[in-house]
């Protein structure tokens, strides 16, 4: 009995002198801050935190700050109307686990594999396919018409060397 009261004793000796990074913190919420989601609009709050022993502070970084973040990824990924779901043109596969079955993938010269329905490289959180929707090919052939008048109004604007 003796031996487990001393034993009890250096325990909460050192658990006394241990830091709270040792012994873990005792953490209260302070407030909140922006989640600093993917999406630029993002209004996602996040949980901040304080330790009521040592004063650290996690700065909402913890693990409900990622579950917002993974969250509001997700929703992100969904609302996108640059994309959309539907089966490849090539395979038919509407899924990564279809896609890995189905696939007519071809080799490239560097020796990478491409599958030719060219879908996105990251798939929906479900694990359905992405593809670009005729909406996000609009909006790329819109951004590239501008860039090929902006290039050529600087090129016209520009004097020769002949002035």
């Amino acid at each position: 009995m003796e031996a487990a009261r001393a034993e009890v004793s250096r325990l909460e000796r050192e658990a006394a002198a241990a830091t709270c990074a040792e012994i873990g913190h005792s953490w209260k919420s302070i407030g909140g801050c922006n989640a600093a989601c993917e999406n630029i609009d993002c209004g996602c709050s996040v949980p901040v935190h304080e330790c009521e022993v040592c004063g650290d502070c996690d700065y909402g970084q913890n693990a409900e700050a990622d579950e917002v973040k993974r969250t509001c990824t997700e929703q992100m990924m969904l609302d996108e109307p640059d994309y959309e779901n539907r089966a490849c043109d090539v395979c038919g596969a509407k899924t990564d686990d279809e896609a890995g079955k189905l696939c007519k993938s071809y080799q490239l010269p560097s020796g990478d594999y491409a599958c030719n329905g060219s879908p996105e490289d990251e798939s929906y959180p479900d694990g359905r396919l992405r593809f670009l929707s005729e909406v996000g090919i609009a909006g790329i052939n819109a951004w590239v018409d501008e860039m090929v008048a902006a290039h050529e109004k600087t090129a016209t604007d520009s004097p020769t060397e002949t002035e």
